[in-house]
């Protein structure tokens, strides 16, 4: 495709994906969508998609957020303690099966060589260790290890399920890791996505998981 940028002078905007998503379920391949600010709206957001199949244009105009709600504190000056280089497929899975236990958050832990994902609920449990498989493998799962490892830090099930949703951008997410928030980006030839998730109230005293038997 062919993408065209054009402002005057730095902007920073936001827009609820929401409402961007319910305009482009009305483009089909060929179309064109637009996302701009003008003076002609003030304070508007206009994300406007030109359907050549219908012969229609589809226009959603939403207020702009507040420049400090989409820049976070928590994301300025990160020392991530560690990373988990992994298959956005097998990424996937795991967020969907700890779905299915009906779990509520998970607890993360990462150290130099193991990667843990455990689903915490009232009443359920789940523990998923992915195996690292073979360096050279499309399906290998890297632990980069770093000052600071272990990490171990809860978050709520919820922003995982969205994260995993994106896989179709790329065919491996990196997940970076700190005590307070963690970072999962996918890198693809059109750009890169970052989500950032802050952590919940880390496990008091919480034994690190056992290994795998």
């Amino acid at each position: 495709g062919v993408y065209e940028y054009s402002s005057p002078e730095p902007l920073g905007v936001g827009l609820k994906t929401k409402l961007l998503a319910a305009c482009l379920k009305c483009a089909t391949q060929g179309d064109s969508v637009s996302i701009g600010v003008s003076d002609a709206v003030p304070n508007k957001i206009v994300v406007t998609c030109r359907n050549q199949h219908k012969s229609s244009r589809w226009e959603v105009t939403t207020p702009c957020a507040p420049e400090q709600s989409i820049t976070s504190d928590l994301v300025d000056g990160i020392e991530y303690a560690g990373a988990v280089d992994m298959p956005s497929g097998i990424f996937h899975g795991m967020v969907r099966d700890l779905s299915i236990s009906e779990a509520e958050s998970v607890r993360v832990y990462c150290d130099a060589s193991r990667f843990v994902m455990v689903g915490e609920g009232l009443l359920t449990g789940a523990t998923f260790e992915p195996d690292a498989g073979s360096p050279d493998s499309p399906t290998a799962i890297s632990v980069l290890s770093a000052a600071g490892l272990p990490v171990d830090a809860s978050y709520q099930l919820a922003f995982f399920q969205k994260v995993a949703k994106a896989k179709g951008m790329s065919s491996r997410i990196a997940l970076r890791l700190s005590r307070n928030v963690a970072a999962f980006v996918y890198e693809s030839p059109v750009g890169t996505l970052s989500c950032y998730i802050p952590s919940l109230q880390d496990p008091p005293g919480a034994p690190p998981p056992p290994p795998p038997p």
